[in-house]
């Protein structure tokens, strides 16, 4: 009997160890996290040249409101921004508008559960789970720009923003894009 005993307080023990691990307090504001940027040059369906940039990042919300239409937003049916600087002489400077709409706006798609993907236009969202997975934002540049760019420091900002109005923090990724 005292052997049942113990095996059923070892198990429990067990049991409520790992039941720990999964309850992660998160908070309701979205928090995004840079993973990657991944460019590559081809052709519009015009034949012009442009460049994809891919920018990965991950996400955690604690209730699982990231995506979606926002009432009442002065900006439209937008839910995140990207914001495009450049290094010029040692300073940072924001893209001149008459070459680049900048800050650029996107809508995230509403999830309705975890484990499957969701798109619109340049922008993927994979929930892992209710409060976290990836996110994934395209950008593409037509030639132009890449003339004007030629090879200085990219400063690209991005912030998104829940069904609540909770602004995630901004992520500023700095890389030299060399064309």
């Amino acid at each position: 009997m005292f052997k049942q005993i113990l095996i059923s307080l070892v198990l429990l023990g067990l049991l409520t160890a790992c039941n720990r691990d999964t309850n992660v307090d998160y908070p309701n504001k979205p928090f995004i996290n840079y993973q990657e940027m991944n460019l590559s040059v081809g052709k519009d369906s015009l034949g012009n040249p442009v460049v994809a940039m891919d920018l990965d990042f991950d996400y955690v919300d604690g209730d699982f409101n990231i995506g979606g239409s926002i009432p009442n937003n002065e900006y439209g049916n937008v839910n995140g921004a990207i914001a495009l600087s450049v290094q010029k002489n040692g300073k940072i400077h924001l893209l001149d508008t008459a070459i680049y709409n900048n800050p650029r706006f996107f809508f995230i798609p509403k999830m309705e559960e975890p484990g499957r993907s969701y798109e619109n236009d340049s922008v993927w969202i994979y929930p892992h789970s209710l409060n976290e997975g990836e996110l994934k934002v395209q950008l593409l540049f037509d030639y132009p720009m890449v003339e004007y760019n030629n090879g200085d420091t990219a400063v690209i900002s991005i912030r998104i923003v829940d069904r609540n109005l909770n602004f995630s923090n901004v992520v500023e990724v700095e890389q030299v894009v060399k064309f």
